[in-house]
């Protein structure tokens, strides 16, 4: 009877340990995907502002 508990606990937490990893790896993608976003925004911003200077400078 014992060794039927062991193993249900064992398996249940085996269960919360894949699940804490999958809320794991979903929360980096959603981070690494946030990042992303920001980050192709902020370079379309940094290139305008690139290309601002430039045409200031060489009148293009």
């Amino acid at each position: 009877m014992s060794s039927v508990l062991s193993r249900f606990l064992m398996a249940i937490a085996e269960f919360s340990n894949l699940t804490t990893k999958l809320i794991y790896i979903c929360f980096s993608l959603l981070l690494v995907f946030t990042l992303s976003r920001f980050a192709s925004s902020l370079s379309s911003v940094l290139s305008r502002f690139l290309m601002a200077i430039a045409e200031a400078f060489f009148g293009t």
